[in-house]
Protein backbone atom coordinates (compact mmCIF):
# COMPACT_ATOMS: atom_id res chain seq x y z
CA UNK A 1 0.00 0.00 0.00
CA UNK A 2 1.30 2.98 -1.40
CA UNK A 3 1.89 5.95 1.80
CA UNK A 4 0.14 9.50 1.19
CA UNK A 5 1.85 12.63 0.44
CA UNK A 6 0.70 16.02 1.82
CA UNK A 7 1.03 18.57 -0.04
CA UNK A 8 0.79 22.35 1.62
CA UNK A 9 -0.41 24.95 -0.78
CA UNK A 10 -0.35 28.65 0.12
CA UNK A 11 -2.21 31.60 -0.94
CA UNK A 12 -1.16 35.39 -2.52
CA UNK A 13 -2.05 38.60 -1.84
CA UNK A 14 -1.77 41.51 -4.48
CA UNK A 15 0.66 44.56 -3.45
CA UNK A 16 -0.19 46.42 -6.83
CA UNK A 17 -2.61 45.49 -9.19
CA UNK A 18 -2.82 47.29 -12.35
CA UNK A 19 -5.56 46.75 -15.69
CA UNK A 20 -3.58 47.88 -18.24
CA UNK A 21 -6.29 46.88 -21.03
CA UNK A 22 -7.49 43.60 -22.91
CA UNK A 23 -5.62 41.36 -25.02
CA UNK A 24 -6.76 40.02 -28.99
CA UNK A 25 -7.58 36.83 -26.85
CA UNK A 26 -9.52 38.71 -24.55
CA UNK A 27 -7.17 38.31 -21.71
CA UNK A 28 -6.86 40.94 -19.49
CA UNK A 29 -3.22 42.99 -19.50
CA UNK A 30 -1.84 43.20 -16.01
CA UNK A 31 1.01 44.51 -13.95
CA UNK A 32 0.96 43.25 -10.67
CA UNK A 33 2.92 42.29 -7.39
CA UNK A 34 2.53 38.84 -6.16
CA UNK A 35 3.32 38.25 -2.50
CA UNK A 36 3.01 34.36 -1.25
CA UNK A 37 1.83 33.69 2.23
CA UNK A 38 1.96 30.54 4.02
CA UNK A 39 -1.11 30.71 5.67
CA UNK A 40 -4.01 30.41 5.15
CA UNK A 41 -3.43 27.12 2.82
CA UNK A 42 -4.73 23.86 1.16
CA UNK A 43 -3.40 20.58 1.12
CA UNK A 44 -3.50 18.28 -1.23
CA UNK A 45 -3.23 14.39 0.19
CA UNK A 46 -1.70 12.46 -2.64
CA UNK A 47 -1.88 8.81 -2.51
CA UNK A 48 -0.58 6.84 -5.15
CA UNK A 49 -1.96 3.71 -6.84
CA UNK A 50 -0.96 1.47 -10.01
CA UNK A 51 -2.07 2.08 -13.12
CA UNK A 52 -2.58 5.75 -14.71
CA UNK A 53 -5.28 8.77 -14.06
CA UNK A 54 -6.65 11.07 -11.43
CA UNK A 55 -9.46 10.18 -8.76
CA UNK A 56 -10.12 13.48 -7.42
CA UNK A 57 -12.27 14.49 -4.37
CA UNK A 58 -12.41 17.47 -2.16
CA UNK A 59 -13.92 18.39 1.81
CA UNK A 60 -16.21 21.29 -0.47
CA UNK A 61 -18.25 19.65 -2.60
CA UNK A 62 -19.09 22.04 -4.63
CA UNK A 63 -15.19 22.43 -5.64
CA UNK A 64 -15.60 18.33 -6.89
CA UNK A 65 -15.35 16.80 -10.21
CA UNK A 66 -13.55 17.49 -13.29
CA UNK A 67 -13.60 20.79 -13.78
CA UNK A 68 -11.31 21.68 -10.79
CA UNK A 69 -7.98 23.26 -11.33
CA UNK A 70 -6.25 20.11 -9.97
CA UNK A 71 -7.47 17.85 -12.16
CA UNK A 72 -6.78 20.30 -15.10
CA UNK A 73 -3.05 20.44 -14.09
CA UNK A 74 -3.00 17.04 -13.89
CA UNK A 75 -4.42 16.66 -17.40
CA UNK A 76 -2.65 19.45 -19.11
CA UNK A 77 0.97 18.41 -17.42
CA UNK A 78 -0.46 14.19 -18.77
CA UNK A 79 -1.08 15.92 -22.19
CA UNK A 80 2.27 17.50 -22.51
CA UNK A 81 4.63 15.18 -21.22
CA UNK A 82 3.19 11.60 -21.60
CA UNK A 83 3.73 11.18 -17.52
CA UNK A 84 0.46 10.12 -16.17
CA UNK A 85 0.32 8.52 -12.60
CA UNK A 86 -1.62 7.16 -10.99
CA UNK A 87 -2.89 8.72 -7.39
CA UNK A 88 -5.86 9.54 -5.63
CA UNK A 89 -6.27 13.28 -4.67
CA UNK A 90 -7.74 14.86 -1.67
CA UNK A 91 -7.86 18.33 -1.43
CA UNK A 92 -8.28 19.88 1.86
CA UNK A 93 -10.18 23.43 0.93
CA UNK A 94 -9.14 26.16 4.08
CA UNK A 95 -8.43 28.98 1.61
CA UNK A 96 -11.68 30.79 0.90
CA UNK A 97 -12.97 31.12 -2.42
CA UNK A 98 -13.97 33.83 -4.25
CA UNK A 99 -11.31 35.97 -2.12
CA UNK A 100 -8.79 37.39 -4.45
CA UNK A 101 -6.02 34.71 -2.85
CA UNK A 102 -5.73 32.42 -5.57
CA UNK A 103 -6.53 29.20 -3.70
CA UNK A 104 -7.49 27.22 -6.38
CA UNK A 105 -4.07 28.45 -8.46
CA UNK A 106 -2.08 27.46 -5.69
CA UNK A 107 -3.51 24.32 -5.84
CA UNK A 108 -3.07 23.52 -9.75
CA UNK A 109 0.88 25.03 -8.89
CA UNK A 110 0.83 22.14 -5.98
CA UNK A 111 0.07 19.13 -8.65
CA UNK A 112 2.24 20.43 -11.22
CA UNK A 113 5.41 20.51 -8.94
CA UNK A 114 4.49 17.34 -7.62
CA UNK A 115 3.82 15.83 -11.49
CA UNK A 116 7.13 17.47 -12.05
CA UNK A 117 9.29 15.98 -9.19
CA UNK A 118 7.41 12.49 -9.60
CA UNK A 119 8.36 12.57 -13.60
CA UNK A 120 12.20 12.99 -12.58
CA UNK A 121 11.97 10.57 -9.71
CA UNK A 122 10.38 7.88 -11.94
CA UNK A 123 13.51 8.13 -14.18
CA UNK A 124 11.27 10.42 -16.86
CA UNK A 125 12.02 13.71 -18.12
CA UNK A 126 10.65 16.45 -16.30
CA UNK A 127 9.94 19.91 -17.56
CA UNK A 128 11.91 23.19 -17.70
CA UNK A 129 10.85 25.81 -15.56
CA UNK A 130 9.93 28.17 -18.34
CA UNK A 131 7.93 25.24 -19.69
CA UNK A 132 6.43 24.10 -16.44
CA UNK A 133 5.21 28.09 -16.40
CA UNK A 134 3.96 27.94 -19.69
CA UNK A 135 1.52 24.98 -18.91
CA UNK A 136 0.40 27.00 -15.74
CA UNK A 137 -0.60 30.35 -17.33
CA UNK A 138 -2.75 27.97 -20.01
CA UNK A 139 -4.63 27.20 -16.36
CA UNK A 140 -5.14 30.24 -15.07
CA UNK A 141 -3.00 34.19 -14.57
CA UNK A 142 -2.09 33.67 -11.09
CA UNK A 143 -0.74 29.63 -11.34
CA UNK A 144 2.97 30.55 -12.66
CA UNK A 145 3.37 32.39 -9.76
CA UNK A 146 3.02 29.70 -7.61
CA UNK A 147 5.80 27.86 -9.35
CA UNK A 148 7.88 30.26 -8.37
CA UNK A 149 7.01 30.34 -4.73
CA UNK A 150 8.55 33.91 -4.10
CA UNK A 151 7.72 38.03 -5.00
CA UNK A 152 7.18 38.96 -8.19
CA UNK A 153 6.18 41.25 -10.49
CA UNK A 154 4.26 40.35 -13.03
CA UNK A 155 3.13 41.49 -16.76
CA UNK A 156 1.07 40.45 -19.34
CA UNK A 157 -1.71 37.82 -18.07
CA UNK A 158 0.64 36.87 -15.41
CA UNK A 159 2.63 34.36 -17.20
CA UNK A 160 5.78 36.86 -17.29
CA UNK A 161 7.55 36.68 -14.10
CA UNK A 162 10.54 38.64 -12.54
CA UNK A 163 11.36 38.03 -9.15
CA UNK A 164 11.61 41.06 -6.86
CA UNK A 165 13.12 41.61 -3.00
CA UNK A 166 10.37 43.61 -1.02
CA UNK A 167 11.55 44.65 2.34
CA UNK A 168 8.75 44.15 5.01
CA UNK A 169 10.68 43.43 7.54
CA UNK A 170 8.88 43.32 11.09
CA UNK A 171 6.16 44.44 9.33
CA UNK A 172 2.94 42.20 10.78
CA UNK A 173 0.33 41.50 8.09
CA UNK A 174 -3.38 40.88 9.55
CA UNK A 175 -5.44 39.35 6.30
CA UNK A 176 -9.58 39.22 6.62
CA UNK A 177 -11.79 36.92 4.79
CA UNK A 178 -15.37 38.23 5.01
CA UNK A 179 -17.92 35.76 3.98
CA UNK A 180 -18.23 37.62 0.60
CA UNK A 181 -18.05 35.63 -2.63
CA UNK A 182 -16.71 38.07 -5.21
CA UNK A 183 -16.69 36.31 -9.30
CA UNK A 184 -13.24 37.50 -10.98
CA UNK A 185 -15.52 37.28 -14.17
CA UNK A 186 -18.18 39.50 -12.87
CA UNK A 187 -15.22 41.69 -11.29
CA UNK A 188 -13.42 42.34 -15.14
CA UNK A 189 -16.77 42.72 -17.08
CA UNK A 190 -17.59 45.57 -14.10
CA UNK A 191 -14.28 46.88 -14.46
CA UNK A 192 -14.71 47.12 -18.51
CA UNK A 193 -18.63 48.56 -18.54
CA UNK A 194 -17.64 51.07 -15.82
CA UNK A 195 -13.90 51.86 -15.92
CA UNK A 196 -11.61 51.12 -18.80
CA UNK A 197 -15.03 52.99 -21.13
CA UNK A 198 -13.16 56.22 -18.95
CA UNK A 199 -9.63 57.42 -20.27
CA UNK A 200 -6.92 55.03 -19.07
CA UNK A 201 -6.33 54.97 -15.60
CA UNK A 202 -2.92 57.30 -14.81
CA UNK A 203 -0.93 56.21 -12.28
CA UNK A 204 1.65 59.09 -10.27
CA UNK A 205 4.85 59.04 -10.67
CA UNK A 206 6.82 56.61 -13.19
CA UNK A 207 5.22 53.03 -13.88
CA UNK A 208 6.02 50.63 -11.29
CA UNK A 209 7.85 48.33 -13.92
CA UNK A 210 10.48 51.25 -14.19
CA UNK A 211 11.06 51.38 -10.28
CA UNK A 212 11.50 48.01 -10.00
CA UNK A 213 13.98 47.64 -12.59
CA UNK A 214 15.88 50.41 -10.74
CA UNK A 215 15.84 49.59 -7.28
CA UNK A 216 16.45 45.92 -5.79
CA UNK A 217 14.63 46.30 -2.43
CA UNK A 218 11.46 48.39 -2.34
CA UNK A 219 10.60 49.28 1.01
CA UNK A 220 6.98 50.06 2.04
CA UNK A 221 6.56 53.77 3.18
CA UNK A 222 3.18 55.46 4.01
CA UNK A 223 2.02 52.92 1.84
CA UNK A 224 2.21 54.11 -1.32
CA UNK A 225 3.03 51.31 -3.30
CA UNK A 226 -0.53 49.99 -2.72
CA UNK A 227 -2.83 50.01 -5.14
CA UNK A 228 -5.68 48.11 -6.84
CA UNK A 229 -7.62 48.67 -10.69
CA UNK A 230 -10.31 46.55 -9.06
CA UNK A 231 -11.41 48.42 -6.05
CA UNK A 232 -13.10 50.70 -7.36
CA UNK A 233 -15.87 48.35 -9.38
CA UNK A 234 -16.18 46.50 -6.32
CA UNK A 235 -16.49 48.52 -3.40
CA UNK A 236 -19.20 49.73 -5.80
CA UNK A 237 -21.10 46.60 -5.09
CA UNK A 238 -19.91 44.88 -1.95
CA UNK A 239 -19.68 47.95 0.57
CA UNK A 240 -18.59 45.77 3.16
CA UNK A 241 -15.29 45.24 1.60
CA UNK A 242 -14.98 48.78 1.75
CA UNK A 243 -15.87 49.09 5.16
CA UNK A 244 -13.36 46.26 6.25
CA UNK A 245 -10.31 48.07 4.80
CA UNK A 246 -11.40 51.54 6.38
CA UNK A 247 -11.11 49.20 9.59
CA UNK A 248 -7.52 48.06 9.37
CA UNK A 249 -6.75 51.86 8.55
CA UNK A 250 -8.38 53.62 10.93
CA UNK A 251 -6.87 50.45 13.89
CA UNK A 252 -3.12 51.61 13.12
CA UNK A 253 -2.41 49.75 9.55
CA UNK A 254 0.50 51.42 7.57
CA UNK A 255 -2.00 50.43 4.40
CA UNK A 256 -4.09 48.43 3.62
CA UNK A 257 -5.41 47.27 -0.07
CA UNK A 258 -7.85 44.48 -1.16
CA UNK A 259 -5.80 41.74 -3.23
CA UNK A 260 -6.91 40.62 -6.47
CA UNK A 261 -10.82 40.91 -7.46
CA UNK A 262 -11.70 40.47 -3.83
CA UNK A 263 -12.89 39.79 -1.80
CA UNK A 264 -10.33 39.73 0.90
CA UNK A 265 -8.74 42.45 2.41
CA UNK A 266 -4.94 42.97 4.48
CA UNK A 267 -3.43 45.58 6.38
CA UNK A 268 0.26 46.03 6.83
CA UNK A 269 1.44 47.14 10.30
CA UNK A 270 4.98 48.17 12.21
CA UNK A 271 3.48 47.55 15.67
CA UNK A 272 2.44 43.97 15.78
CA UNK A 273 0.25 44.60 19.26
CA UNK A 274 -2.33 46.33 16.77
CA UNK A 275 -2.35 44.42 14.58
CA UNK A 276 -3.32 42.12 17.32
CA UNK A 277 -5.93 43.83 18.31
CA UNK A 278 -7.18 44.49 15.24
CA UNK A 279 -7.30 40.42 14.43
CA UNK A 280 -8.90 40.10 17.73
CA UNK A 281 -11.99 42.56 17.24
CA UNK A 282 -12.35 41.55 13.52
CA UNK A 283 -12.61 37.50 14.81
CA UNK A 284 -15.11 38.77 17.74
CA UNK A 285 -17.26 40.06 14.57
CA UNK A 286 -17.34 37.24 12.43
CA UNK A 287 -14.73 38.20 9.88
CA UNK A 288 -11.98 35.07 9.47
CA UNK A 289 -8.38 36.58 10.10
CA UNK A 290 -5.19 35.47 9.66
CA UNK A 291 -2.41 37.22 11.06
CA UNK A 292 1.82 36.84 9.73
CA UNK A 293 4.92 38.42 10.43
CA UNK A 294 6.63 39.23 7.58
CA UNK A 295 10.20 39.87 7.06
Amino acid sequence: MHEAIRLKAGCKINLWLVIKGVLENGYHELETVFYPLSDPHDTLVVTPREGQGIVFTCSDSALDGQDNLVVRAYTTYAEATGFAPGIDVYLEKVVPTGAGLGGGSSDAAAMLRYLDQSARQSGEKGLALDALIDIAAGLGADVPVFLLGKPALATGIGEKLVSVAIDMTGMTLVLACPDVHVSTAWAYKAYDEHVASREAEKIDDEDLTSRLRRHTHMPFQNGVMLYNSFEEVVFSQYPEICRLKEILLTNGALGALMTGSGAAVFGLFHQAEAARNVKCSLDKSGIRTYLAHLG
